[in-house]
């Protein structure tokens, strides 16, 4: 993964340029959301693990956002089995 220092907000490098952890990529609306979603697919994230379970408070799954911005024109994501799914 190519290492860009903070693709979101708070980003935390578990291991710089490797293994990127971070808040969940959901926001309340689809713009922000999508923008979030499209500058980790940019820095090169190609693997999301979701460990939210089922029903989970408020939050609004995210999977839908993330196939539909890996399937923009500048590509950056192919998915190696780790599309989102709450645990």
């Amino acid at each position: 993964m190519p290492h860009q220092s903070n693709p979101i907000p708070d980003p935390y490098w578990v291991k710089p340029g490797q293994l990127l952890a971070g808040e969940y990529p959901r926001n309340l609306d689809d713009a922000s959301s999508r923008i979030k979603l499209r500058r980790l697919l940019k820095a090169g994230v190609t693997f999301f693990l979701d460990l939210t379970e089922a029903g989970e408070s408020s939050l609004e799954p995210y999977a839908d956002l993330l196939q539909a911005e890996a399937a923009r024109p500048w590509g950056g994501w192919q998915n190696t089995g780790g599309c989102p799914s709450p645990m």
